[in-house]
C-alpha cells in the first residue's frame, strides 16, 4: 500500500501494541516505548474491543506520537495486529504486546542494522523471560541465528515473540500480513513468510522483558494445537521429503493433544512421528506413557514437572540457564 504523505512528515518507525483487557498492564508497555532513546516514532494502540478501562488508561498519555484505533467487534492478535498495520505509516515496523516492555535501547540498535544492511527484512532481539508475580528472571533468550533462516525456522520458531520484531514494512507488504485464521503461532508464521524471500538478523542483546503469567494465549492448549494443525497444513508442501522435520512437527502435536488429555490423536500423531524417523528417541519417551493410557502419562508430566523445577532451582543458584524442552 503506498502513502501519499511527504516522505518528511513520516515517523521512521511504527509502534503497533494491540491491546485487550489487560488495562492493567498497559501502561508499563506503553511507558517502556516513551522511554526509548530513539524518538521517531508514532505509537499506534489497537484496542481489540475491551471490556475494561483500557481506552481511559491510552487517553492518559498526552503524548502526539501515539494513536489509538478502537475495535467495534473482537478480533483476536491477528486482526488487531492488521488494523494496525493498515494505519501505520513508518519506514519500518515494530509490535510490543501489552504485557510486554522494552528496554531503552531497543529501537535504536534494531534501526542501525536495518539502516545498514537493506537485504535485511526483519530484526530480533535477545529476549528476558520474567515471571510477572515476583519479577525473577527465568531465563535469558541470546540469538544465535541470521540470515536465509526459512528451513531453519521451519522447524520451530526460535524468534519467539513478536515483542523483539522488528520489520521492513515494504517487506510486509510484500509478503502478506497476519493471518487471522490462526488461533496461534501468527508470529511464526508471519516470519516464515518473511524468511522466504529476505534475510533476518539479530541483536544479541536482551531487550524485551517478556512477561510469563496463566492468561497468555500459549497456555491455551486448543489454541496451540490448532495453530500448529494450520502451520503443518500451510507449508506441508515446503516440509515433502524432509523426513526428520515432519517427524518433529507429528511429535510435537502428540504431546499438544496428549497434554489436552486428547490421547487417541496423540497416539496417532507419535506413531506418525515414529514411522517418519524410526531412531528419533526423543518422540518414545512420550509414545511409550501414551500408550499405556491417560493415568501413565499424567503420572509422567507430573514427573518430569517435577524435574523442571529442580533443575530450575539448580541452575538458578549456579547462574546458568535452563536447557528448553519443547
Amino acid at each position: 500500500m503506498k502513502r501519499k504523505e511527504p516522505l518528511g512528515m513520516l515517523p521512521t518507525i511504527s509502534v503497533i501494541i494491540p491491546t485487550c483487557d489487560r488495562a492493567h498492564l498497559l501502561s508499563r508497555a506503553l511507558n517502556s516505548v516513551f522511554a526509548q532513546s530513539y524518538g521517531d516514532y508514532e505509537i499506534i494502540a489497537v484496542d481489540d474491543h475491551s471490556a475494561d478501562d483500557t481506552l481511559e488508561v491510552i487517553k492518559r498519555f498526552s503524548d502526539s506520537r501515539l494513536k489509538c484505533v478502537p475495535r467495534k467487534e473482537r478480533g483476536g492478535g491477528a486482526v488487531a495486529r492488521n488494523s494496525g498495520l493498515a494505519v501505520a505509516k513508518g519506514k519500518y515496523i515494530a509490535f510490543l504486546d501489552d504485557d510486554d516492555e522494552w528496554l531503552p535501547e531497543k529501537l535504536k540498535h534494531q534501526i542501525e542494522v536495518l539502516d545498514t544492511k537493506p537485504e535485511v527484512g526483519m530484526v530480533y532481539t535477545g529476549v528476558r523471560h520474567i515471571n510477572q508475580q515476583n519479577g525473577l528472571i527465568i531465563k535469558t533468550y541470546q540469538p544465535e541465528k541470521r540470515g536465509r533462516l526459512f528451513k531453519i525456522l521451519l522447524a520451530e520458531n526460535f524468534i519467539g515473540t513478536t515483542s523483539s520484531v522488528m520489520m521492513r514494512r515494504e517487506a510486509l507488504e510484500h509478503c502478506g500480513y497476519f493471518d487471522p485464521d490462526l488461533p496461534s503461532c501468527q508470529d511464526w508464521d508471519i516470519y516464515l513468510h518473511l524468511a522466504r524471500y529476505f534475510d533476518i538478523d539479530f541483536v544479541a542483546e536482551p531487550l524485551v522483558n517478556f512477561y510469563i503469567h496463566p492468561v497468555r494465549i500459549t497456555r491455551n492448549l486448543d489454541a496451540k494445537i490448532r495453530g500448529r494443525e494450520r502451520i503443518l497444513a500451510k507449508y506441508r508442501p515446503d516440509m515433502e521429503g524432509d523426513r526428520q522435520l515432519l517427524s518433529r512437527h507429528y511429535t510435537v502435536l502428540g504431546k499438544l493433544y496428549c497434554h489436552a488429555g486428547r490421547f487417541q490423536e496423540g497416539r496417532a500423531a507419535l506413531l506418525k512421528a515414529v514411522r517418519k524417523r524410526p531412531w528419533n528417541l526423543s518422540t518414545y519417551k512420550y509414545l511409550l506413557p501414551a500408550l499405556l493410557g491417560g493415568t501413565f502419562y499424567r503420572a509422567f508430566l507430573d514427573c518430569k514437572q517435577q524435574m523442571i523445577q529442580f533443575l530450575f532451582k539448580k541452575h538458578r543458584l549456579q547462574g546458568e540457564r535452563i536447557p528448553d524442552d519443547e
